[in-house]
């Protein structure tokens, strides 16, 4: 599902060739533009976010400390 267009970081003449490409081709930019917001609709919603956050620290949050990492309290 093509959502955008992909340049090689710091190539400024592919990235010149894909902003020309949409403008020259809007029909095209719009369908990009169309599945793009498809995907933020679904992928990048609140519930979405924090359940993937969740997901990230969890295992962190259940995990015992190593000996090295505990902090001694006096």
């Amino acid at each position: 599902d093509e959502t955008g267009l992909l340049v090689p970081p710091e190539d400024v003449p592919a990235l010149t060739d894909a902003i020309k490409h949409l403008l020259s081709n809007p029909a095209f930019a719009k369908e990009l533009a169309r599945k793009a917001y498809g995907r933020l609709k679904e992928e990048f919603t609140e519930d979405v976010m924090i359940q993937r956050i969740m997901d990230l620290y969890a295992p962190l949050l259940n995990r015992r400390p190593r000996e090295s990492e505990a902090v001694a309290i006096s």
